[in-house]
This record gives structure tokens, sequence and C-alpha cells, in this order.
């Protein structure tokens, strides 16, 4: 629990669980939001998983968008029911009343009608569905209870904790949660993401124009891309519910 999340646990509190690895299964996620693991039913839950895309064409694509792939998935072959977590896995005996879900996710959070990393000049974007969605995950979570969710629009990318070099740049998420933990309202939390977002889209803008000014010997094509998917994957976080929502924890004792 490094930094803030020491300072949030020793103020405030908070326990945590970890399931990591074999322990990250469909059944303990159940679990977990039902109360039954160790510390009861969570305050906050932060996911980190492959969100799975389903084709236009396919009759489940609108109820498991964005469905979280739990450790049950072998590794190859095509996932099966009991490999997801879907909004129909939240039972009736689940515990999420004043939960705060952070989901990291390909569409987590929701599906466009059209991607949004195309890069191929002059081709129409792909099609992704017949209409933009929001994930059905969590708009069940709202319905059962929970405060709100803080998820991905369309695929989500390795730069919200990586560098364009692959070093590690965890910082931002990791004071969004700090900041959530502190009991700071969901939509005011995401503001390193927001600031991010400014940052990296003046990058693009200048590489972007140094482009057309000086060609790829300046700014390399690879380099382009890699500030548009970084700056669109900034931008694609999305509150779902009442960002005015945050934990109460000012009722917790240490």
């Amino acid at each position: 629990m490094p930094g803030g999340f020491r300072d949030a646990r020793r103020r405030r509190g908070f326990q945590m669980t970890a399931l990591l690895a074999e322990d990250a299964t469909k059944q303990r996620l159940a679990s977990l939001l039902s109360g039954r693991e160790p510390g009861g039913a969570p305050a906050f839950l932060f996911t980190g998983s492959h969100g799975v895309r389903f084709k236009m064409e396919n009759p489940e694509q609108r109820e498991k968008q964005g469905a979280l792939l739990c450790q049950d998935w072998p590794g190859f072959g095509s996932t099966k029911p009991e490999h997801l977590f879907t909004a129909a896995d939240i039972t009736p005996d689940a515990r999420i009343h004043g939960l705060i879900h952070f989901f990291f996710a390909c569409y987590g959070g929701g599906c466009p009608t059209t991607d949004n990393f195309g890069l191929i000049t002059g081709q129409e974007p792909t099609v992704l569905g017949k209409e933009a969605i929001i994930a059905r995950l969590p708009q069940r979570l709202l319905s059962r209870g929970a405060l709100g969710s803080l998820a991905h629009i369309d695929r989500a990318w390795a730069y919200s904790f990586q560098s364009s070099r692959s070093q590690p740049q965890v910082q931002d998420m990791r004071d969004v949660m700090v900041r959530i933990l502190q009991g700071q309202r969901l939509g005011q939390a995401t503001e390193s993401f927001n600031v991010r977002w400014a940052v990296l889209s003046a990058e693009l803008q200048q590489s972007m124009s140094e482009h057309k000014d000086y060609g790829s010997q300046v700014v390399s094509d690879t380099l382009l891309a890699n500030h548009y998917v970084a700056r669109n994957d900034a931008r694609n976080y999305v509150v779902i519910g009442d960002p005015a929502v945050r934990l109460r924890v000012e009722l917790m004792t240490a």
C-alpha cells in the first residue's frame, strides 16, 4: 500500500483486500461484492483487467460489451460465460450500497459507434456498433446502490500507467484513487486525468504543427501516432453516475 494509500489506511481505517493472479477469479469477485471476503464488502473497488469486445453483429454486444475477463480464462481460445463477469453476475445478495468502482478495462464504461484509434489516412473509421452505448455492468451497479463508476470508453491503453517508452508512470492513477479514499468527490478526484488530457492535447498539437511544417524527419509518423493514441486514451475516461458522490470517510474511525 504505497504512499497515499498507507496514509488513507492509517487515518481512516481502510483495509485492503488484493485479489491478484490466480485469486482474480469470477467467483472471488462475486464473493467480494457479496461481502464474504475478509473485511466485508468494499467501499472502493479497483479492477484492472481486459474488457471483452463483442462484434456489432453479436446479439450479446449490448449486455456484455466491456465484461471483465477473469483469471478463469486459460489464456487461449474463445471466452466463455464462466470466464466473464457481467452485469448479470451482480447477484441479489451483492452488498454494493455506497460503492465507488474504478474500472480499468477496454469498453468498461461503454462503446462508441466508431473506433477512436483508427489512424489509416483516407479510410473511414471502423464501425464498432449501431449506436453508442454505456456498458451494462456499471449501469447495473448503480441500480443496485453503487455511488458511481469511473471507467473507459473504447479501448484502454497502457499509456494510463506507462510512458511511450514503456516506463512506469502510475502517479496519475494513484492520485485519483488516493483522492477518492480521502473523501473527495468523484468528479473532483479525476482532476489529474483532466490535466493529463490537456497536456497531451498540447503536445499533440505541437507535434502536428511540426510534422506539417518540417515533415517526418523532425516528427516521425510513429511519434505522432503515439501522441494521438495517448491523448485519446486520456480523454476517454468517464464518470458513470453522479460526479458529486464521495465516500463518507468522516464517519470512519481508525
